[in-house]
């Protein structure tokens, strides 16, 4: 397959892009801020909420799929900052479904668990959305801009994973806290069925391999809350999670609402894919052993 990659430079974009490229399919990759270079990859700057630009690429590469890893994910930042939050959440898919309407090239979009209000959990594709927080509601009408306006494989996740950019994700974050010795909370009444990046990518290139069209949930098997997450992160590393303190989500002063029970039910990808998704423990597992063997030590940001 013939894959652009769009915001290549953050942490699904990362990871999805050295996994397509390990199985020997043909990308190209497109970075706004923080230049990234791949092995035998090119990669372009691109801005995506500019609507000429994204035409420009689109046409010049046309690929067999476009895949929309960019986004702005910084609940609090959604919350006090909207109109940039419109702009990374719903201009740009926006932008992508008109460049790729003339070529009727397919595109992945990646969407989230945020929106689902989070009281029952356990949501399935067709479960009503409600959002709470303004990150859910751009991602809504993110997915709306994709929907029925171009072949579209539509992605409902909570992922986690290794960072090419210096900032950490859950996981990342947790890790440093054992390893240091510092202590944080670890929210017992926050859920979800959390996924590495690593197999999600997989997840999505299967996917995309059988020319799956629609909306799927793919996380974790199973779920647990952050609390729990916590506790079996210690485990996989070996580390003490004694500095881990049980606390709930309305004890901290957080500007944007956070759903409670974000639980997915993944059971249309599994059947679609004949496989389990992985628990949260061989998740942690292999994320692990990503860390231990360097998967992303061939990806440079240029300063």
């Amino acid at each position: 397959m013939k894959i652009l990659v769009l915001g290549a430079s953050g942490l699904l974009g990362a990871n999805f892009t050295m996994s397509a490229i390990n199985r020997g399919h043909t990308l190209v990759a497109t970075y706004l801020t923080h230049p990234v270079e791949f092995p035998d990859t090119p990669s372009l700057g691109v801005d995506l909420t500019n609507a000429k630009e994204v035409q420009l690429i689109v046409d010049k590469i046309r690929p067999d799929w476009v895949v929309n890893c960019a986004a702005e994910t910084n609940l609090d930042y959604c919350e006090e900052n909207p109109d940039n939050a419109f702009k990374k959440n719903v201009l740009i898919p926006r932008n992508i479904v008109k460049a790729v309407s003339k070529w009727g090239i397919k595109v992945v979009h990646i969407s989230t668990d945020n929106v689902f209000p989070g009281v029952l959990g356990y949501y399935g594709e067709d479960s009503t959305i409600n959002p709470i927080n303004e990150y859910g509601r751009t991602k809504y009408l993110g997915e709306q801009a994709v929907m029925g306006n171009c072949d579209y494989l539509l992605i409902r996740t909570a992922f986690y994973g290794m960072n090419i950019q210096n900032k950490l994700s859950m996981a990342e974050w947790m890790l440093k806290n054992f390893q240091q010795g510092i202590e944080f909370t670890g929210f017992s009444n926050v859920m979800g069925s959390f996924i590495d990046a690593a197999s999600l990518s997989d997840v999505i290139l299967d996917l995309m391999s059988k020319d799956c069209i629609g909306i799927f949930h793919v996380g974790s098997h199973d779920f647990m809350a952050k609390y729990g997450f916590g506790l079996e992160l210690a485990k996989v590393f070996k580390l003490d999670s004694s500095k881990m303190k049980r606390g709930y989500i309305e004890d901290v002063n957080l500007r944007a609402k956070r759903p409670s029970n974000l639980s997915l039910n993944v059971s249309k990808v599994e059947t679609f894919l004949r496989r389990d998704m992985p628990t949260i423990r061989a998740g942690l597992e292999r994320f692990k052993l990503l860390r231990e063997t360097r998967f992303l030590d061939e990806v440079r940001i240029r300063e």
